[in-house]
């Protein structure tokens, strides 16, 4: 669809506050999204010496409240969701940590590749519709006319599913 270039008047369809209702319906929901994201990517894994993971851990909730979502599916499906892994042992790669206790904390959601890989694409599907939702819905949508406020809530209908 292209860009709407309508000028706003004072005479505001009726349908265009149920569509702000349900825009910011669908914009709650991808916040509760960004929010558990947010979560297991900070909490799926802890490493460093036992006297000072308090305080990595504090940095790692910091340092998550400040990624974008499309940021955080990358490193969810890079460090939390996993296709199957060799039966190996994981190699130690920490350096000589001397008398130091070190301790290493990590859960992960492993599953077949054809999953991993359809997973990946409803996160990238689901970081596309927020980015739509947020940066392209009033250029894409021409919220003073009736018709336009119609194809809106439709569309909105449709995000929220």
């Amino acid at each position: 669809m292209d860009e709407v270039t309508t000028v706003p008047s004072d005479d505001v369809p009726a349908t265009q506050h149920i569509v702000q209702r349900k825009l910011g319906r669908c914009l709650l929901r991808l916040q509760q999204y960004e929010r558990q994201l947010k979560a297991i990517v900070a909490h799926c894994e802890l490493t460093g010496p036992a006297d000072q993971l308090s305080s990595i851990r504090d940095q790692k909730v910091e340092s998550a409240k400040k990624k974008t979502m499309g940021t955080l599916m990358g490193m969810l499906t890079e460090s939390f969701l996993t296709p199957p892994l060799p039966n190996e042992e994981e190699s130690q790669t920490e350096a000589d940590v001397g008398d130091q206790i070190w301790l290493r904390h990590r859960y992960q959601l492993e599953m077949t590749a054809e999953d991993y890989e359809a997973m990946k694409a409803d996160l990238k599907e689901l970081v596309d519709l927020r980015n739509n939702l947020v940066h392209q819905f009033i250029k894409r949508f021409d919220l003073w006319s009736e018709s336009g406020c119609q194809v809106a809530d439709g569309f909105l209908e449709e995000s929220y599913e």
